[in-house]
């Protein structure tokens, strides 16, 4: 009687692991998020945070400087944020099917949203020419955790709506 007691009170905590994986996806946003290809065929990689938030940088490579300027980049911090608002829906969704489905659906969205960030980078600012950007670590690393936050809330929304429609079938 005890383990079955047990097992339901570990009913839903696998949302908190989409929510871990979710932060770790927002924390990702600190690494070198994308960057670019220079002439002579070696990669420089932007501030993450002056990309999001724009202002100037200057980059020295091989005696050479290069200088960019970036501007706010609104697409890519309301990525950022609907990635916050699907962590706080999964740590408010055990056993709450809704709020599962909300961290399941802004997740999938935010990753998609990743895949064009050096699109919305280009976009905003012009000093930066699409074709020549390279995406960084940081960016396959959100893209990685993103879809693993992803996966598991939509395996752990599968599991609370079968628990849901078992506890009121009988």
């Amino acid at each position: 009687m005890k383990s079955i007691q047990g097992g339901h009170k570990r009913k839903g905590l696998m949302v908190y692991l989409a929510a871990f994986f979710l932060v770790l996806s927002v924390v990702s946003y600190l690494f070198p998020f994308l960057g670019e290809k220079l002439p002579d065929g070696n990669a420089v990689y932007f501030s993450s945070i002056k990309l999001l938030f724009g202002g100037d940088d200057s980059i020295t490579k091989d005696g050479y400087v290069y200088s960019f300027h970036y501007n706010l980049n609104l697409p890519i911090l309301i990525v950022l944020f609907v990635e916050l608002v699907a962590v706080m829906a999964a740590l408010a969704g055990r056993n709450a099917p809704r709020h599962i489905g909300i961290c399941a659906t802004l997740s999938l969205m935010a990753m998609i949203g990743l895949c064009f960030s050096r699109k919305f980078a280009s976009i905003v600012n012009e000093s930066l020419i699409h074709d020549s950007l390279l995406l960084g670590p940081g960016y396959f690393l959100a893209i990685a955790m993103a879809a693993l936050g992803s996966i598991i809330a939509f395996v752990e929304l599968g599991f609370c709506i079968a628990y849901w429609k078992k506890k009121t079938a009988f």
